[in-house]
């Protein structure tokens, strides 16, 4: 049975404070890369953008050299596998990046491998592993990924993320695993409209406790909504989040750099 009432606060807290990452993930399909201008010494340079679920716009900058590792074509399928090294700059910050990269495809079918770490301080650095599947049967689009975020500080595994998302058509669907101070919550977060209004179902467990409800943007605050009709606002985005939020918006923007 779904748990009816309201979150405590301190469980509010932690959903509000991974919002800012889910909207970045039900945002994909608006996501576009630009080729810019190389800097830093790299060969090339991207700039990534996106709109949030509100249309306000969002960009990155990616500098980077990719090294071709070797591959195989056979007939109408292909593999290529890459190292890649350079800086993501988010906000006027330059993180250095290094990793690897391979690709398969085949007529109506893409998948992509991605390992890469971001440096953000002295044994501080993100983590970032995916694989994603796309198809194309018969005009009708398919998605899938598996992606995993570790926040690594002082040479500490501070926090892990887990996602899985899914698009077909017009329907996503997001679950997310967050392992954080020997905590861990695992809800699903799908996007919705509700007479016009864009909004976001959710489920899942937080504390050992099921939770269900929705979550509208309005008048820049998350506005949340429960099924016992209990409703509260939080701030869009928690100053007190702000460092953890710019490595998962960093993160993402080098995701879907090579996607």
């Amino acid at each position: 049975e779904l748990y009816r009432a309201a979150p405590s606060d301190e469980q509010m807290s932690v959903i509000n404070s991974y919002m800012s990452l889910v909207e970045s993930l039900l945002s994909e399909s608006d996501i576009t890369g630009t080729a810019v201008s190389a800097e830093y010494g790299y060969d090339y340079g991207m700039s990534v953008g996106y709109r949030d679920m509100l249309g306000q716009s969002v960009s990155y900058l990616m500098y980077y050299d990719k090294i071709y590792r070797g591959g195989e074509v056979d007939g109408d399928e292909e593999e290529r596998n890459y190292s890649i090294e350079g800086v993501l700059v988010v906000e006027g910050q330059s993180y250095p990046v290094e990793g690897s990269y391979s690709t398969e495809s085949e007529p109506g079918e893409q998948e992509n491998e991605l390992f890469f770490r971001a440096r953000t301080g002295d044994d501080s650095y993100i983590i970032f592993s995916r694989s994603d599947e796309s198809e194309n049967d018969d005009g009708e689009e398919e998605s899938e990924y598996e992606y995993m975020y570790t926040l690594v500080e002082g040479g500490k595994v501070v926090e892990r993320t887990i996602v899985e998302y899914e698009s077909e058509e017009d329907e996503l669907e997001l679950h997310m695993t967050i392992e954080r101070g020997g905590r861990r919550e695992s809800l699903t977060f799908e996007d919705e409209t509700d007479d016009g209004e864009r909004v976001i179902a959710v489920s899942g467990d937080i504390d050992g406790e099921r939770v269900s409800f929705r979550i509208y943007i309005r008048q820049g605050n998350y506005h949340y909504v429960f099924e016992d009709g209990t409703e509260q606002d939080f701030d869009r985005y928690d100053d007190d989040d702000d460092d953890r939020r710019r490595g998962a918006r960093g993160g993402e923007g080098a995701k879907v750099w090579l996607c």
